[in-house]
């Protein structure tokens, strides 16, 4: 998506997740996928690609869903949205990067594997061999805020294909009552992964892989 990164796009302002759905879909280049997985905002942005475009793809797997009810407006004072503009983002060398996340933070419980895949693709590197993260923190923060904007969860019921939700047994975010109603509204399935919080992915990525390849074959 723009402002995320590699991408090379320049980023709105405000920013509007029903542009990160029209790029989903026009990623797909009109040949419906077979499944979308999403996790967090990806999840959300999904079911906006699908909500745009009915044959987007055949089946999903949302994980941690970020589609919230109303009020539909742009949150200036959720902590991701302060803390995004806080985070410092230059580091004199990888190794400074690496010594400042690894372990801590939001980074405490990540399997090795995925935090590595972050340190390989979430920093540019400088000419001087500094580097820096790759998503502006501007940009991460109005990201956040929109969260709370777009207005998808008027919609859920349109979505017409399979959707099987995945939560974490610890989620801040996704407490078993609040994933019971996001699969009422879906009409789909869902499911607890024990030990991990709402970064399932990043947490426990081979028990996602097993529920990919499960509901593949669904």
């Amino acid at each position: 998506h723009m402002g995320h990164g590699a991408s090379t796009r320049n980023w709105d302002v405000p920013v509007d997740w029903w542009q990160n759905g029209r790029d989903d879909v026009q990623c797909g280049g009109g040949i419906p996928f077979d499944m979308v997985v999403g996790h967090s905002s990806g999840a959300g942005n999904a079911v906006l690609a699908a909500l745009i475009d009915p044959e987007f793809t055949h089946r999903l797997v949302l994980i941690e869903p970020i589609l919230l009810p109303p009020p539909y407006v742009q949150d200036t004072q959720h902590p991701l949205v302060v803390g995004a503009l806080r985070r410092k983002r230059w580091f004199e060398s990888r190794e400074a990067a690496y010594a400042n996340f690894h372990g801590r933070g939001v980074f405490a419980t990540w399997d090795e594997r995925a935090f590595d895949a972050y340190m390989a693709y979430g920093f540019v590197d400088e000419p001087d061999g500094s580097v820096v993260i790759a998503c502006d923190p501007r940009h991460e923060s109005e990201y956040f805020g929109a969260a709370t904007a777009h207005g998808g969860w008027e919609r859920m019921g349109e979505i017409g294909v399979p959707v099987h939700i995945v939560a974490g047994e610890t989620s801040d975010s996704h407490p078993p009552e609040f994933v019971e109603l996001q699969r009422e509204r879906f009409g789909g399935t869902s499911e607890i992964v024990a030990g991990v919080g709402h970064l399932v992915p990043m947490e426990a990525p081979g028990v996602v892989a097993e529920i990919v390849i499960r509901e593949l074959g669904a």
